[in-house]
């Protein structure tokens, strides 16, 4: 899966290349998004104050003394381990390269930086904004009144983008990339403090609910037959 990168691996034409790819096959599986999305880089700094007007009404759900700066905890947490991330309120799909990198170093291993597994982040992603094109499925979250039913929203919205992945990677013969993202998803690093990991390992059991359990239900008969507005 490993393969040469050029000095910078996410150049907006690099970026727009790898859509360009994935935005088709997205389009042949799901039928949307009829309207292409924008694609571009941005730091984890950015990207914590979009994902704190994200999160801070779900959590409030499930937590409803949370204070804000506990939400704004939560939001860095999430930006300094985000890869990519669909923004329905401007249709553009961000990469975080920044943590890209970060990882790809951390781990010595350069397929973080492959066009490949950029095309694999932008398939997940543009399923995201085919369903909210099709079903408002994002912004349907903030009308989430109970935890089990944004648990539950969540884990269509994620086991959806994974089960279109899996399905349009598989078929291009690249089941082992999505195999890497699928592990990567549940990584956690040997050398991080027990506390650390610990609160990643709890995270995980969430992610993987979502992303795993949540592909698996599309996989089954009654999952297929699924439709985000019947939820």
């Amino acid at each position: 899966m490993s393969q040469e990168n050029s000095e910078d691996p996410f150049a907006n034409e690099k970026l727009e290349s790898a859509l360009r790819w994935a935005l088709p096959l997205v389009q042949k599986t799901t039928g949307s998004p009829r309207t292409a999305p924008q694609v571009r880089q941005a730091t984890p700094e950015e990207m914590i104050p979009r994902l704190a007007n994200e999160l801070r009404l779900q959590y409030r759900v499930q937590n409803p003394s949370a204070k804000e700066s506990e939400v704004q905890e939560m939001a860095k947490n999430y930006a300094y381990n985000l890869r990519g991330k669909y923004s329905a309120s401007d249709h553009i799909i961000y990469i975080v390269s920044e943590n890209l990198i970060r990882r790809s170093e951390e781990l010595t291993n350069p397929d973080y930086l492959s066009e490949s597994y950029l095309r694999g982040i932008l398939i997940h992603e543009l399923v995201h904004a085919a369903d909210e094109e099709t079903f408002h499925a994002l912004s349907r979250l903030a009308t989430g009144k109970k935890e089990h039913e944004l648990q539950i929203h969540n884990a269509l919205l994620e086991g959806h983008a994974q089960y279109v992945t899996k399905k349009i990677l598989q078929k291009e013969g690249q089941g082992d990339l999505f195999d890497f993202i699928e592990r990567d998803i549940l990584y956690v690093p040997a050398e991080l403090s027990e506390g650390t990991k610990y609160r990643l390992l709890q995270q995980n059991n969430m992610n993987y609910f979502q992303y795993v359990a949540g592909r698996r239900f599309f996989e089954t008969e009654g999952g297929r037959k699924n439709q985000f507005h019947q939820c």
